[in-house]
């Protein structure tokens, strides 16, 4: 599944459940209740569609995300119209 900033532009991709940015590297997961997770254990935000969305005015899930596995598929995917964010979100990709 291709994931998108919250702008539009094309970040990369989930395969398996796992986020890869568009140049294949390997750069997170999400788990069962479509939480995202960065590779350090990080809380990015929740998977809204195809966007990654955290909410500013949330504390972030407890919990500990287990270990990913390591891949790297590519992606060749355009951009898409960007999203606007209501008031407290904010794009999870952000910094990665």
């Amino acid at each position: 599944m291709n994931v998108y900033r919250l702008n539009g532009q094309h970040f990369g991709r989930f395969v398996g459940g796992q986020l890869h940015k568009a140049n294949g590297t390997h750069v997170g997961r999400k788990d069962s209740v479509g939480r995202v997770w960065s590779n350090s254990g990080k809380y990015l935000g929740d998977l809204v569609g195809d966007r990654v969305v955290r909410k500013t005015t949330k504390v972030a899930p407890v919990g500990s995300p287990r270990v990913p596995r390591v891949g790297s598929p590519g992606s060749s995917s355009v951009g898409r119209a960007g999203r606007v964010p209501t008031a407290g979100e904010v794009d999870g990709l952000d910094g990665l």
